[in-house]
């Protein structure tokens, strides 16, 4: 899965298909059967950031919930995987039966870990609201991503603590209809003070038009061996 936009390491489409196309490259000449996904990180994928809220999403999605984006993107990924391995499966299916969460809880409870104890909470959660009524055109993932840093949901050195808790839930993706008060993004922090220290950061990240919005598609090209096919 490669990805291109603010919020990932290849700018464009292009870089990315090039970078994808180098790395199929050399699984295959390291003997391994290799296929990439060329992605758009220009928006957040799903409708979480940061390691807690993260988790309950991909429980979520294992369990055929949540955001039909990130179900999408999982299910490209998870098929191509089962095509290369030989797996007689559709991972759809497998998604709808249940089986994947299951899946999943076994392997967690092997290496010590339990779900009943649950997922840490952060002590304060607040909404940032939309200023104007319109549809949500974007989300600056970039912007995204450096709020919840600031937040404490990653690093900016290595010696830096992480917060758990701490990260985004996205009320109002791209193509919602908001008027102004309503929230497009609730904020998981440790205190109102890092909330404030971030919401004009979160503001400046969505950005409204006056007309109906569509959202982008996520999977925008597949690179084999054989070249690059770009989906329709």
């Amino acid at each position: 899965d490669v990805k291109f936009g603010r919020g990932a390491f290849m700018p464009t489409p292009e870089a990315a298909e090039e970078l994808a196309s180098e790395m199929v490259l050399l699984g295959e000449g390291a003997g391994r059967r290799t296929v990439a996904l060329v992605t758009a990180m220009d928006n957040p994928l799903g409708r979480t950031v940061g390691n807690a809220l993260e988790v309950r999403e991909a429980l979520d999605a294992l369990a055929g919930e949540g955001d039909e984006e990130l179900l999408e993107v999982s299910l490209r990924v998870a098929g191509e995987m089962c095509r290369l391995a030989g797996v007689q499966a559709d991972p759809r299916q497998v998604l709808r039966s249940g089986a994947g969460r299951e899946t999943f809880e076994r392997m967690l409870a092997a290496q010590g870990g339990r779900l009943d104890e649950g997922l840490p909470v952060a002590a304060v959660q607040l909404s940032v609201a939309a200023e104007a009524d319109g549809y949500v055109e974007s989300i600056d993932a970039l912007e995204v991503g450096l709020a919840s840093l600031e937040l404490g949901a990653g690093r900016a050195r290595k010696e830096d603590r992480v917060d758990p808790a701490a990260g985004l839930v996205i009320e109002a993706p791209v193509g919602a209809r908001v008027r102004a008060g309503d929230p497009v993004v609730v904020v998981h922090a440790r205190s109102r003070e890092l909330i404030e220290r971030v919401t004009p950061r979160l503001r400046k990240a969505w950005r409204l038009s006056d007309r109906e919005v569509s959202r982008p598609p996520h999977v925008l090209a597949h690179v084999d061996p054989n070249g690059v096919t770009r989906d329709r």
